[in-house]
């Protein structure tokens, strides 16, 4: 049947968020993509938790994780990056 929550964002389109995003000034990208992945996980445990789904992450839980991600490691995606992300994954 169909996923009742469509998969927005699986850990693998992950890293082209990072290309295009990288991380701080000081702060090895090898380093950091431990992290992000950790809050990635974080997030998909939350989303198995509630709706019972962890192929990836929903539009929803995509919002904890960008949220999650701001508030952990001082990090969101450039505008630009965000919105050709989005814009893609409408079109899908």
């Amino acid at each position: 049947g169909r996923l009742a929550h469509q998969i927005f964002l699986r850990r693998s389109d992950l890293n082209g968020l990072l290309v295009d995003s990288p991380p701080g000034i000081g702060e090895r990208m090898e380093d950091f993509r431990a992290r992000i992945g950790q809050v990635f996980d974080d997030t998909l445990q939350l989303q198995l938790d509630v709706l019972g789904q962890n192929y990836g992450l929903s539009k929803e839980y995509f919002q904890v994780f960008l949220t999650k991600a701001s508030n952990e490691l001082s990090w969101r995606p450039k505008a630009d990056v965000l919105e050709a992300f989005m814009d893609q994954n409408y079109k899908s």
